[in-house]
Order: structure tokens, then sequence, then C-alpha cells
């Protein structure tokens, strides 16, 4: 799967409460005040090919005074109240860019020594991954059949947009709405594949998918379009012609989350749809929820 890395990130340091100190041989002009500012990502990542989920390409740092003015010396945001109104989407990303965001507020700017600053900066996309996929039906005459994976995919998948600060959205940009239709997201939710698995055999390639926080409170399958909880496809076909799916649904998914199923095992044939689920007890998964690690990624002086 593609890896994302970042975008331009919007790094918000609200409420920095410094009034400017005059020179005493120029009264009148403002004396210079250092803020350092270290950011720090959060990244959990298994390969080197994963590196670039906690790699700062660019970043953009405001400051604001308590009273909400913009105190950086370039940029068009002059206002915290401007910044807040800014959203984001998945096609924002390209294939070598993650968008992320993050502030810290109360700090005090003195003009007398330096002050440093660490600010914990977020991805907006969640990532779902499945390690493993393993043929174990048993049954005749499904167990003689060859079976090949033919596209694992998200469903249900949110796009945006979503604001740069706040959890709160309501999201209009829906991608692969109850099946995979092929869109502007593709790089982030689907993969076309062609791997046969023999009976009792395992693919153990990993595949990882992006997609935005999903907050629809309930569900539904097939049936007229309605927001819904996102899914994590496995299309397989049996036979020459047989194609059977097997939705994983993930339930509340939130920003800066990876899920992960450790093995889909496949132990019968599964459902005529992409959005209508298979009985858990028709195969076996395990799906484990982890929060992308911390780390120090540098230091911006401003």
């Amino acid at each position: 799967m593609k890896i994302i890395q970042l975008l331009p990130l919007a790094l918000l340091i609200a409420s920095c409460g410094a009034e400017a100190v005059p020179e005493q041989k120029a009264p009148g002009k403002p004396k210079d005040a250092t803020l350092t500012v270290a950011i720090r990502c959060d990244h959990q990542v298994k390969s080197t090919a994963d590196w670039s989920e906690a790699a700062i390409s660019s970043a953009s740092v405001y400051v604001f005074n308590s009273d909400g003015a913009n105190k950086t010396i370039s940029g068009t945001i002059s206002t915290e109240a401007q910044l807040a109104a800014v959203t984001t989407s998945l096609t924002d990303c390209t294939a070598s860019h993650f968008v992320m965001a993050g502030f810290q507020a109360g700090v005090e700017v003195t003009a007398t020594a330096g002050t440093p600053v660490e600010v914990d900066v977020t991805r907006f996309a969640a990532k779902v991954s499945i390690e493993k996929i393993t043929n174990a039906i048993a049954s005749s005459p499904w167990n003689t059949m060859s079976m090949t994976i033919k596209g694992i995919y998200l469903i249900n998948a949110v796009g945006g947009p979503a604001p740069l600060f706040g959890s709160t959205y309501s999201p209009t940009e829906w991608y692969n709405k109850m099946q995979y239709v092929s869109g502007a997201a593709n790089s982030w939710l689907y993969e076309s594949m062609s791997a046969a698995l023999t009976n009792g055999s395992s693919h153990n390639t990993a595949h990882t998918f992006y997609c935005f926080p999903n907050n629809a409170t309930g569900d539904a399958n097939g049936g007229t379009w309605s927001p819904r909880q996102t899914r994590l496809v496995v299309e397989v076909q049996l036979g020459s012609s047989n194609t059977f799916y097997y939705p994983v649904t993930i339930n509340g998914i939130s920003r800066n989350t990876a899920y992960t199923i450790r093995e889909l095992k496949i132990t019968r044939t599964g459902s005529s749809s992409p959005d209508y689920p298979v009985n858990i007890g028709q195969f076996g998964l395990d799906i484990t929820v982890s929060s992308w690690g911390t780390t120090d990624l540098g230091t911006i002086n401003i």
C-alpha cells in the first residue's frame, strides 16, 4: 500500500501572552524574544518503508497572543479564529504526505531568556491494516477449489472535511459507499491483487489503508446510502467464477489511531455483498487498536 507522509502542517501555539519589551537604546522599539519549538509526532512503524509516517517535510507555525492575534511574520492566517475554521480532507494528502496539526496553550514568552516549547502533532488520518489471511475452508467442495485474493479495500470510508483543531465534525465526503468505486482516494483505500492461496496456506504480506475518522453513531447494511461504519473488505474468488466478500467492520474510527487485523482466517464461503457481514463465527480474526508512538522530530526557531 502506498505510504502517505506529511503535508504542510498547521501548528498552533496559542495564547503566548507576551507584551513587547522596549530596548534601552531605542525607546519604543520592541526587543526580540526567542521561542524555540520542538515538534513531536506520534509514530509506530514496522519497517523502513513506514518511515514517512513519522517524517515532517514542512511546517507552518502560528503564534498568537492572548487576544487571538497572530504574531508570526508571514502567512495568511491573521487570527486564531481563522485558523480554527480551516479544514482538511483525505485528498489533501499525496503519495508522500500526511496532514498533521497540534497546539500548545498558555506559553509565556519573555525577552530575557529563550522559551522552549514542545508541541505534539497528530495525524488526521487513521490507519487500518491486515497482516495475514489464511485459507482454512474445510467443507467440500469449496476446500478443493482454488482461492485467489482479488482485492483488499475500505468501504464507507470518510474523507472529511475535518477541522484542523477539534474532534466534532459532520463529514460530507464519503468514499466507496457500500462497495468499491474507483475514485480520487484510491491510493489510500484500495489495493488490487491476485494472490493464490492453497487450502491451509496463508498470505503473510501486510496491507495498510488510511481514512479519516468515522463518527457515525449507527450502522446499516446495503439499501439506500446513509452514514455507517467503515469496513475493511477482503474480496476472494473461489474456483473460476465464485466471488465472495469478507467485510470486517471497524466501529468508531478515531484520528491518529492504528487498527490492526492480525489474521483473517477464512473457514467458509463469504458474503455476496461487501456491505453485508459474514457471521463472526464463520471466520477468525484478532483486531487490536494502538496509538502511534511518540518521537522528537526536530526543532523550529521563530
